[in-house]
């Protein structure tokens, strides 16, 4: 019976990604790429880990984006969590590794290492098993969650969570001066980060305006409507 493999890649290299899914595909494997597996009208993301879960060899396609791209985190913390058993590939030169991964053997498809020989036979050699120990795969119980530094969108979020309960505290207290147009001048701002979320966007206007027009209980009412807003988008609520 084919082994299913799931690919974790970062768009930047998904020419490559098309590659080493083609040939695997070739070889008989079931390839839980989602180039292939996505289904129109379903949210794509719990599609994704749906395949994670599904697949019994995580391929994980390295690179320095894919290391700082929270889908591709999300999906190897989703692979390690469920005990997958791991091949990681470099597909561009990494300075330096996590510790979870560097103290494994990698397939090199960057060319930065011609003695080992081709990489797709390297790859294939590991996912057959047809050396006990030169190409074992890798155990999850040699593997630990990755870490990444937060995006500009998530440090956005962070400072506009931090800064709408001073709103409120000082919105409590009536006390309506320039620090707290300073305080308007900072979300404004950060929500040109947070473009794409037009509802925290109306909520920081309508607080602006009822504050304007003196309705403190208003401007205290969307003052929590606007909390339980970035608590949603950053995954709290």
């Amino acid at each position: 019976m084919a082994k299913s493999v799931f690919l974790s890649y970062s768009s930047k290299y998904v020419e490559r990604a098309y590659e080493i899914a083609g040939v695997l595909q070739k070889e008989g494997f079931t390839v839980l790429f989602d180039k292939f597996f996505l289904q129109p009208g379903r949210l794509w993301r719990p599609q994704t880990l749906e395949s994670v879960g599904k697949c019994e060899i995580f391929i994980f396609l390295i690179s320095p984006e894919a290391l700082k791209s929270v889908n591709c985190v999300e999906e190897y913390n989703e692979a390690v969590s469920l005990g997958k058993q791991f091949v990681v590939c470099k597909i561009f030169s990494v300075k330096d590794y996590p510790e979870q991964i560097g103290k494994h053997e990698i397939v090199d498809f960057t060319g930065g290492d011609i003695y080992k020989g081709d990489p797709y036979q390297r790859l294939l050699r590991t996912l057959y098993q047809e050396d006990d120990e030169i190409y074992k795969l890798v155990s999850p119980s040699d593997l630990m969650p990755l870490e990444r530094q937060p995006t500009a969108y998530e440090r956005a979020l962070i400072f506009v969570e931090e800064l709408i309960p001073i709103v409120k505290m000082k919105t409590s207290i009536h006390s309506i001066d320039w620090e707290m147009e300073n305080y308007f001048i900072r979300l404004f701002t950060l929500l040109g980060v947070i473009r794409d979320d037009t509802v925290l966007t109306v909520q920081i206007q309508h607080i602006a305006n009822y504050l304007d027009e003196k309705n403190y209980n208003e401007a205290l009412r969307v003052c929590d409507e606007a909390s339980l807003r970035v608590q949603t988008l950053m995954g709290k609520a």
